[in-house]
């Protein structure tokens, strides 16, 4: 068996791009036609509606995760892609632990706007935690293995920080 050109693997990984995304289009927009078309049944259950909205924004990321993965698994063929795309890795671990520290701050010292996207930024967290093991494992050169396992190592301490803190301030005592 003949084996796939790195165009053809690009050109197909683009396809599944256009096919995630036609399909995310396609999904919020009936959502969102038939939430217009029936506002009353929204704002009579708008937290189920929500809800709703934030399963079919992570059913989305899951399917973007797809061609995500076989992107990357192209891009570490090549060592000169692989090493700035383990620098961008890095460089978004990075943000987890920034954003935990924000968050912890609260809101009079912090923007609102900054805590939001902070929160938004820890909740998406294990989303990128799955693709970091996963560029780690498709490492192929010395310097994108250490450059993904400073990522791996900041975004899984960071969530393994934010667990203890949410436990601890389960079992806190309560004013």
């Amino acid at each position: 068996m003949a084996a796939i050109s790195t165009k053809l693997q690009l050109q197909l990984i683009g396809a599944g791009y256009a096919v995630v995304l036609s399909f995310a289009a396609v999904v919020i927009y009936q959502r969102y036609a038939w939430a217009a078309a029936n506002p009353e049944i929204v704002l009579a259950s708008s937290g189920m509606y929500a809800g709703g909205d934030g399963i079919l924004a992570f059913f989305i990321t899951i399917c973007l995760m797809v061609p995500t993965l076989f992107l990357v698994r192209v891009v570490s063929q090549f060592e000169r892609p692989a090493t700035i795309y383990a620098k961008v890795l890095a460089a978004i671990g990075l943000t987890t632990p920034l954003c935990l520290a924000l968050f912890r701050l609260g809101s009079p010292p912090v923007p609102e706007l900054l805590l939001a996207a902070s929160f938004f930024r820890l909740v998406w967290s294990p989303f990128t935690l799955v693709l970091m093991i996963a560029s780690r494992f498709m490492a192929k050169y010395p310097q994108t293995r250490r450059l993904t396992n400073y990522a791996l190592l900041a975004e899984g301490a960071t969530i393994a920080a934010a667990i203890v803190m949410i436990v601890l301030a389960m079992n806190s005592p309560k004013p």
